[in-house]
């Protein structure tokens, strides 16, 4: 019996868990040797605490409501005797920290089954709330990750789909199903042939298509390509392999409709050969000396005989082309219109410019101004129009006219000679006669 105490009391003051009793009035009575390992109290120090004072607040708040509730069974003859209850709390140590615990306590009864005091097992669990936090943090910062990610799908404009390496449907955002037109009710079935179908019979080359997904499922290359729908749409698509644990899992594609940019790139290149078919020609002059021109038209060379090279790599600029006695008063129009913070037209009047081989030509120009958000000039846009044809026949209009000027003028002054003549010959003969 002696041999088994000591034992036994070999064993308690040795173990890392703290064993000990309170009574009824929760002084304690016992506690063992690790106390001191794991709170720093020495088991003196310890024991003159109340439990109250070993816990947080919040800790003796719950462990006097566990404590309330068992007794209320017991008190009800609904307790087993022999169950213990487990919780977490939240211990004071002597150095002013805390430390986490779990606590597994029973009542000890007397030999009329009436409770006398608790025993307890206090067991350090510091590491396990911290792993318990990581891991908490962690899951928090997943959670959040796939929130963001799911908030980024659903705000692109790109339709997303994700597939695994078979090919079967892993995750679409909306925009996706909007794009294809696909059926809410077809999305929800999951079933991966009959959605493959349905956009395969919108496309005007689904044989070529198909062969290039299923080609691409046994690569890790990236892929970009046009797709053209049988209503007119144009879709292009970008697909990469998805990569997990360094091997691939599947592929992710990008779908962005550019029908509109399509069309508005054919209507612009439409616009822009119509203007080179025209006798107008289209520049985009910079704002700074000389004007240098940052854009022209193709059609340049047929009325300047300077290319556009030539004039957008600053070999010739602007101003060199126009003619030196009208260079002033064009300057002078740019100049006094720029200064006006609400003009956004130059009005000129035609003005000629010195071609490449030193032809001279008259010019009509009607020129924009273009400004940034601070209402700084950037730029001047300009169509000038070849009109040496026109001013030619207004010159020689003027000619005409002055021409007939100067004949009416001698008609009239041999008209009046004439009169003279005639008056003269009357009073000689009216003299004759007297």
């Amino acid at each position: 019996m002696i041999e088994s105490e000591k034992l036994y009391r070999l064993i308690v003051e040795n173990v890392t868990d703290i064993i000990w009793i309170v009574d009824m009035e929760m002084k304690f009575t016992y506690f063992s040797p690790s106390v001191t390992q794991v709170r720093g109290y020495s088991v003196e120090e310890a024991m003159a605490q109340s439990v109250e004072e070993s816990m947080t607040p919040a800790s003796f708040e719950s462990a006097m409501k566990m404590i309330a509730e068992e007794l209320e069974l017991h008190n009800k003859r609904e307790r087993d005797p022999a169950r213990s209850r487990k919780m977490e709390a939240e211990l004071t140590c002597k150095d002013g920290s805390t430390v986490w615990t779990e606590i597994e306590s029973n009542f000890i009864y007397n030999s009329e089954g009436q409770p006398i005091g608790i025993l307890g097992i206090t067991r350090n669990i510091t590491e396990r709330k911290k792993s318990e936090k990581e891991r908490k943090h962690a899951e928090g910062e997943v959670r959040k990750s796939e929130t963001l990610l799911k908030a980024t799908l659903e705000s692109t404009v790109d339709g997303i789909l994700v597939v695994d390496e078979k090919g079967r449907v892993i995750k679409t955002n909306k925009q996706f199903a909007k794009m294809w037109r696909i059926p809410d009710d077809l999305l929800k079935l999951q079933d991966n042939e009959k959605l493959l179908n349905y956009v395969l019979d919108q496309l005007v080359e689904p044989t070529a298509f198909l062969s290039r997904v299923q080609e691409l499922y046994k690569t890790s290359k990236h892929d970009f390509d046009t797709i053209v729908f049988k209503d007119g749409r144009i879709f292009e698509r970008y697909s990469r392999p998805l990569i997990r644990a360094d091997e691939i899992a599947g592929r992710v594609w990008s779908f962005r409709d550019v029908t509109e940019r399509k069309r508005s790139k054919e209507a612009l290149r439409e616009a822009y050969n119509i203007i080179n078919r025209s006798p107008a020609v289209v520049f985009l002059w910079k704002n700074a000396e000389e004007w240098p021109v940052e854009f022209a038209s193709n059609n340049v060379k047929e009325l300047f005989g300077y290319t556009v090279d030539e004039f957008s790599s600053g070999k010739v600029s602007y101003a060199e082309t126009v003619h030196p006695d009208d260079l002033e008063r064009v300057a002078e129009k740019v100049s006094t219109f720029s200064k006006e913070k609400e003009r956004k037209e130059i009005y000129h009047e035609p003005y000629r410019i010195i071609t490449k081989n030193g032809e001279v030509k008259w010019l009509d120009d009607s020129t924009y101004i273009r400004r940034d958000e601070n209402g700084n000039i950037t730029h001047y846009e300009g169509i000038v129009i070849d009109i040496t044809d026109r001013m030619r026949i207004e010159e020689d209009k003027k000619k005409l006219e002055t021409q007939l000027q100067q004949s009416q003028k001698m008609e009239s002054i041999g008209t009046l000679a004439g009169g003279i003549a005639h008056e003269f010959n009357n009073i000689r003969n009216h003299s004759a006669n007297f």
